[in-house]
């Protein structure tokens, strides 16, 4: 977990600090350097809680079960649980409508994800859920 001061700061320059990050992050779009401002910006730790994160959202966009993303990217279901909770209230009503105009895409990187890290297959369609969705998008 990244460490978070315990030092607030008030509201007004909190909301003029991100504001100032998003510029950052939309400059950099803009000119195809996010990926340099991310790999500057953050430590692999966060990286890699990011790109779950993300995983979960498009995954819980697939309808995938909880207990599916969990095993897949070696989550706790207590933290599916808490983004799906969020995806539901629509939270991420962005990210899904990217997910939803994407899908195909989408599916090409949380498919090298979970590969990754899929375990063996044991047990009567362990992975069954994993290759209907791709069956989808590669008949």
């Amino acid at each position: 977990m990244p460490h978070v001061s315990k030092r607030k700061i008030k509201k007004e320059q909190f909301e003029k600090i991100y504001k100032k990050l998003a510029d950052v992050f939309d400059n950099a779009g803009k000119n195809k350097k996010s990926k340099l401002i991310l790999d500057e910006f953050l430590t692999s730790t966060e990286k890699v809680m990011l790109a779950k994160r993300l995983a979960v959202i498009f995954m819980l966009n697939e309808n995938i079960s909880i207990h599916h993303i969990s095993e897949a990217l070696f989550v706790s279901s207590s933290t599916v649980n808490r983004i799906s909770l969020k995806y539901d209230t629509g939270k991420f009503a962005y990210m899904s409508e990217i997910a939803k105009n994407n899908k195909a895409d989408v599916w090409d990187i949380l498919k090298t994800l979970i590969l990754i890290g899929l375990t063996p297959k044991v047990g009567k369609n362990r992975w069954k859920w994993f290759y209907e969705i791709d069956k989808k998008y590669y008949k």
